[in-house]
């Protein structure tokens, strides 16, 4: 998913520029129950580790995301507006 440009642009415009893959290992054990994920999941999260979204394996495609951002745009980009403060 993050290798597609659309995907990619989407993310940076809503002000999201970082990501980070978790291979399933026992080291992500906790990371998995803390935000309720498994394996082929895509979580969004707020600067400050809360939750936002998530997507499990079958909806973590593009399109869905996309969706997601599309709709929340505003919301997300007002985190960029609050740490350019």
């Amino acid at each position: 998913m993050f290798e597609i440009k659309t995907v990619l642009f989407k993310l940076y415009g809503a002000g999201i520029n970082q990501f980070v893959k978790i291979p399933p290992c026992d080291a992500a054990t906790e990371l998995t129950k803390e935000y309720n994920a498994a394996p082929n999941f895509a979580v969004i999260l707020a600067p400050n580790g809360e939750k936002l979204a998530s997507f499990s394996g079958a909806e973590s495609a593009a399109d869905k995301i996309l969706k997601y951002l599309e709709e929340h745009r505003d919301h997300l980009r007002s985190y960029k507006k609050t740490a350019a403060k």
